[in-house]
This record gives structure tokens, sequence and C-alpha cells, in this order.
């Protein structure tokens, strides 16, 4: 841990942590090395709560999800107890999976970069920040491709 952090550094660090890895108020301020109740002022102020929940319905929750609900609809057509009506919407699930999946991969990359970033913001604030431009103008053109 990088101890000449600033306040606003070790506010961004801890954004990362308990938006993005779920960490939990005393775990974030045990890492970030400040009080509980700054970070608690700082989930307060930033509303990070939400960006927290936003996080939680990403696509690789959305997917998670419908690969347990086919899965299920899935074992009900092979024990031959599935009503026409989870026929369809097995197949809308399908296609929704689809949907989602072809985007994932860049997710994926997405996902690792930011456990990455967190990593390297412990070490060097700069390479971290510089990191993260390099790898948004990547993403920008894997989409465009």
């Amino acid at each position: 841990m990088n101890n000449n952090l600033h306040t606003n550094e070790r506010r961004k660090w801890a954004r990362d942590l308990y938006t993005r890895n779920n960490r939990n108020i005393p775990e974030t301020a045990r890492e970030v090395r400040v009080d509980e109740a700054t970070v608690r002022e700082w989930v307060r102020d930033g509303e990070w709560n939400t960006v927290r929940q936003s996080n939680s319905i990403s696509k690789k929750t959305q997917l998670d999800l419908l690969y347990t609900i086919t899965d299920d609809l899935t074992a009900k057509m092979k024990d031959g107890t599935a009503t026409p009506k989870e026929v369809d919407l097995l197949l809308k699930y399908t296609a929704a999976i689809k949907n989602l999946d072809t985007e994932n991969s860049i997710y994926s990359l997405i996902e690792t970069a930011e456990l990455f970033i967190t990593w390297l913001y412990r070490r060097s604030i700069p390479m971290a920040q510089t990191f993260t431009r390099h790898f948004e103008l990547f993403i920008k053109e894997r989409k465009a491709a």
C-alpha cells in the first residue's frame, strides 16, 4: 500500500473497493487506512450505494441469472414437464443470452482491467491513471471493430 496517497486518491481507491469489489465499510477503511466514519461519509456524500446497486444489474449478473433460469427450464423439458409457455420462455431467454453474451467478452476484459487497476492503484497512482487512459482507448477500438 502506498502511504503517500492524498485524500482524493484514497477516496477513489475506497470507492472502487466499496462499489466494484463489494467490500464493506470496515474492510474498505482498513485497506485504505482511513477511519470508518470517513468511509461512511464518502459513501453517503458520493451516493456509492447507488453505484454499487447499478453494478449488481450488470450484464454479467444478468447473464448468470439467465443461465440459472434456462438450466431449470431445460431440466423441465428433459423430464417432460415443461409447459408450452415455459418452452417459449426458454427460447426468449436463450435469445437474450445470445444478445448479452456477444458483448460479454468486452465486459470480461473490463472486469479484469478493473481488478488490475485496483491492484495498480496501491502501487502507483500515475501508472494506474496512464493504464486506465490506454485501456479506455483499447476498449473503444474493440467496440468499433
